[in-house]
């Protein structure tokens, strides 16, 4: 009777270790994988036939700007109301950063919101403003 308590209990531990390792496992691809596309933030960007790579708009020095159909700015990762964008790019390129600003405006967003971004580059004395798009899915993948 005695070897039968434990061998329940070596079961236990190791059913207990394995299911620590698991969570432990889960837990570093949850907290610890890195989001792919703007930081962190990501927006319903709009399709399009003919995207062209744009590799520095990865880039964690970039000048990212996100922006969701209800009007809220991301600028990087850091949501910020959008008085304070053209002090945050005239800062950011001050510092060193590419005179290019990535924007990734949700594609049913208002286009009221998209130009505070225009106008606010502009005023920060930046002139190339790009718009991020995805792949439209070819009819074939369908």
């Amino acid at each position: 009777m005695r070897t039968q308590t434990y061998s329940h209990r070596i079961f236990a531990n190791a059913f207990q270790m394995s299911m620590l390792v698991v969570l432990l496992v889960l837990w570093t691809i949850v907290f610890c994988y890195p989001l792919p596309y703007s930081h962190g933030v990501r927006a319903d960007l709009p399709k399009s036939n003919f995207p062209q790579y744009q590799a520095r708009a990865l880039s964690e020095d970039s000048l990212s700007i996100t922006l969701f159909r209800d009007g809220i700015f991301y600028f990087r990762s850091e949501h910020i109301p959008p008085e304070e964008l053209t002090a945050r790019l005239t800062a950011a390129t001050l510092l060193g950063a590419e005179r290019k600003v990535y924007v990734r405006a949700d594609a049913r967003t208002r286009y009221e919101h998209v130009k505070e971004i225009v106008d606010a580059a502009e005023s920060a004395g930046i002139r190339n403003v790009v718009f991020l798009a995805e792949q439209r899915k070819s009819a074939s993948a369908k």
